[in-house]
């Protein structure tokens, strides 16, 4: 089955626009419903405004999606794709000094798993680096054929002036350029370096084989950049159209009861220390690691109470952090800046999280510490009958895509079951079985989940009700917000200095 991602974007000067979309992948077994994948299309983005005519279907055996959003910076646009994300399709908007604009592919960093040849190796070395890249190469290769191999990609990128200098791609007007890019193209570049050693090593030596310097390899579909002259003027008129559009698309978001990701401003919320490590004094080289840790540094615990039960805290970070003495602590780097792991009280009220940094020797305290996250919460809960014609290995359901994985009697009073649906697991509050002579609750006893596809197991002990239907609890009326807090100056232990 072929994949094909399609996107016509339109951009303004600042850097704002609008895009279509048309995404085309197979249906079948194991593929969300429609709705269910809207839904989780329209929870999932980043740096969307606002999204008009959407709207997906069966074409064939393909599950089409199209729809049009808006964008005000398009450098924080992510779509959620089912989670299959093509870098490709990332670009950047910088200004020139000139008042034009160039639209360009968003590079990334190099991993650290890329090789490079440092000048002056021999080339008995340098054959033996190349060896081991290729060998990494070969590895990736059939995950990149799987990925990627009947996959096309189109991107139309319409600037809001006359392009001036080299353009790649195929010109449409005269400011208008479209890319295609076909995944079998991609592994005809990987393939090349895996066979031709002199470009190979040339790579490897210019600081080694990136996704940029191989996408460079296909000439005028590499990677995009894209430059206008200086007369340059809106295209679209971006607050009145987002203003319109979030207008007329409240009632349909409601209906299929999606929980959009959170507006701006984030809500204030005051914050408390809960705990703290303090490491003084730190020297690896002569194992002097306190607590197991190697610098001198700090771990904060804070609480934040939310007033409300959350479902799941989905991202959480702090933004500023001032050591006393004036130092920014702050991390470049937005991984590092991230709470990994945050968590919540039993009764989901109170948000617990951890942030830990390096701090100066001298250090006593803080004169400032700012975060914010995202909390997901429902108001509210519904029973939906699966739609299990019976209960059977392989039965398939109405509702969310659900299949009854296995159902085994484990023994004379135990049975268990494994549930496929197309929800994520946080939203899932319970199961049971209902028949014509009462009800029995399934007691959970595992999940796995991927974005928005969950597998449950349940067992229960004794009889099953006669005729039994497998009835879901669903959490409803959802809800992101987003939360910021803020305190300092104070001591390591919470308290105001």
């Amino acid at each position: 089955m072929s994949l094909a991602l399609h996107h016509d974007f339109t951009f303004n000067p600042d850097g704002s626009g609008r895009v279509t979309v048309c995404w085309t992948g197979p249906a079948g077994a194991g593929a969300p419903s429609p709705d269910d994948f809207v839904r989780s299309e329209l929870e999932r983005c980043s740096g969307v405004d606002a999204w008009a005519d959407v709207g997906c279907g069966l074409e064939g055996d393909h599950l089409v999606f199209r729809a049009t959003a808006w964008f005000r910076d398009v450098t924080t646009l992510r779509f959620h794709c089912q989670g299959f994300h093509v870098s490709l399709m990332d670009f950047q908007v910088l200004a020139n000094p000139d008042g034009g604009i160039t639209v360009a592919s968003v590079g990334r960093p190099a991993g650290g798993d890329v090789t490079a040849i440092p000048p002056g190796t021999s080339d008995a070395k340098a054959r033996e680096l190349l060896l081991a890249e290729r060998e990494k190469l070969e590895m990736a290769r059939g995950f990149l054929a799987d990925m990627f191999g009947n996959l096309e990609c189109t991107a139309i990128l319409r600037l809001p002036g006359d392009l001036v200098g080299d353009v790649r791609g195929e010109r449409l007007d005269a400011r208008s350029v479209q890319f295609t890019w076909h995944g079998a193209r991609l592994l005809e570049v990987v393939d090349r370096l895996l066979t031709d050693d002199a470009l190979m090593l040339q790579m490897m030596r210019d600081g080694g084989v990136t996704p940029e310097r191989a996408l460079a390899l296909l000439g005028d579909i590499g990677p995009v950049q894209l430059t206008t002259g200086p007369d340059v003027a809106l295209q679209c008129d971006y607050d009145a159209e987002v203003e319109a559009a979030r207008a007329a698309f409240a009632g349909f978001a409601e209906s299929l009861q999606v929980a959009a990701p959170p507006d701006e401003p984030a809500v204030e919320l005051p914050a408390r220390v809960l705990g703290t490590k303090l490491v003084l004094e730190a020297d690896g080289a002569r194992d002097v690691t306190p607590f197991g840790q190697n610098f001198v540094g700090a771990a904060l615990c804070v609480g934040i109470d939310l007033g409300v039960p959350a479902l799941d805290i989905e991202s959480a970070c702090y933004t500023r952090v001032v050591a006393d003495d004036g130092t920014d602590l702050t991390p470049d780097d937005e991984w590092n800046r991230r709470v990994h792991f945050p968590k919540r009280s039993s009764d989901g009220a109170t948000v617990v999280l951890e942030f830990e940094f390096a701090a100066p020797a001298g250090c006593r305290g803080l004169d400032e510490l700012r975060g914010r996250f995202v909390a997901l919460t429902s108001d509210g809960s519904e029973e939906l009958d699966l739609g299990f014609a019976e209960l059977a290995a392989g039965a398939t359901g109405t509702v969310h895509g659900a299949t009854l994985v296995s159902m085994q009697q484990e023994d004379e009073n135990r049975w268990s079951f494994e549930v496929l649906v197309h929800v994520a697991q946080k939203r899932i509050l319970g199961c049971k079985l209902v028949g014509d002579d009462g009800e029995v609750a399934l007691d959970q006893a595992g999940y796995s989940s991927c974005n928005d596809e969950t597998t449950m197991t349940y067992r229960v002990e004794g009889a099953l009700p006669a005729n039994p239907r497998m009835v879901m609890t669903f959490a409803a009326g959802l809800q992101r917000t987003a939360y910021a807090f803020a305190f300092g100056p104070i001591d390591w232990f919470g308290r105001p200095r």
